[in-house]
């Protein structure tokens, strides 16, 4: 059965052939990431404590705002009137680049057009999707490109029918999230949306606040693609990072303890041992590679397995022993 997984892995499809064709660019490009990010802690105090919990993409987006800043979003407008802002980052932005602002919605019955009302000062492509995502990954879509022309200020009502899919969401069985996504196509540009209404072929509205009254609630933002300016792609270089040699030594000694306890220590005979030993290891080599830190579900899991293997009752005898 694991050699057929093998098989089907490396056989089945060309997506783990061309990661590993390009390993070692990858590991370039990761090498001089961590590098440059290591390069931005200023001084003993800094080297030593940190730059602060989650401070990376502050600090990164304000050192490469003179060469290619990302993109970005936010609410602007008073409380009775706010519209959502869109900037283009000043890399090249195709599919897996766009900064997209999104909303985890009903299955749309057919296809579905999206209406709202726009204002660029130069023209600006716009690109918007409903797609069946998980995380980053996309199966059937619907989608268009559209440009919004430059208005001096006007608001425009624009309607943009989307084509593709079918989109249905799966079956009960096999649940496939449905995701509605909006984001900006052009290089360094700015587009203001409000009043998003998506209906689908019977005429119900899929998209909650669309008019942004309630904040982003029911939307976030993604970046599937073009990771650097929000992760550091390393467990050791992120603790670094935010927290300092202090930080990274306290790690070090509490996740050594922890597997020292269960490996050889007093808790080495507990029926858990084996599983968190695992998990921690399993962990700690994904993180070699990738921040997960930076996750706030995946970091309390972490530290609450550290938890349970620091504090696992030891072997006890048995009576009379």
């Amino acid at each position: 059965m694991q050699t057929h997984r093998l098989v089907g892995a490396f056989g089945g499809g060309d997506y783990i052939s061309q990661r590993l064709g390009t390993g070692q660019r990858d590991i370039d490009v990761r090498i001089a990431h961590w590098q440059r990010a290591l390069s931005w802690l200023n001084g003993p105090w800094e080297g030593a404590f940190g730059k602060g919990l989650g401070r990376y993409p502050s600090t990164h987006l304000l050192a490469a705002t003179a060469t290619e800043p990302p993109g970005d979003y936010r609410l602007i407008g008073s409380d009775d009137d706010r519209r959502l802002v869109l900037s283009g980052g000043r890399h090249d932005i195709d599919w897996g680049q766009v900064l997209r602002v999104s909303q985890r919605i009903a299955p749309p019955g057919g296809q579905a057009t999206l209406t709202l009302r726009a204002r660029a000062d130069r023209s600006v492509g716009l690109h918007v999707e409903v797609c069946e995502k998980n995380l980053l990954y996309h199966g059937a879509c619907m989608f268009n490109n559209v440009e919004v022309p430059a208005g001096a200020g006007l608001w425009r009502e624009i309607s943009v029918p989307l084509s593709g899919g079918p989109v249905t969401g799966g079956g009960l069985w096999l649940p496939r999230p449905v995701v509605f996504s909006v984001g900006v196509l052009t290089r360094g540009s700015r587009l203001e949306i409000d009043d998003l209404e998506l209906r689908d072929a019977g005429g119900r509205s899929l998209v909650q606040n669309g008019r942004f009254d309630e904040g982003m609630r029911a939307w976030y933002f993604t970046s599937d693609h073009h990771h650097m300016p929000w992760h550091l792609k390393s467990l050791p270089i992120h603790v670094l990072f935010d927290q300092g040699w202090a930080g990274a030594l306290l790690l070090a000694a509490l996740t050594l303890g922890a597997l020292w306890r269960l490996a050889g220590g007093s808790a080495r005979h507990h029926a858990l041992a084996p599983v968190l030993s695992g998990s921690i290891v399993a962990f700690l080599i994904v993180g070699l590679i990738d921040s997960l830190l930076d996750m706030p579900r995946l970091s309390w899991l972490f530290y609450f397995l550290l938890l349970v293997a620091l504090t696992l009752p030891g072997r006890v005898g048995r009576p009379g022993t």
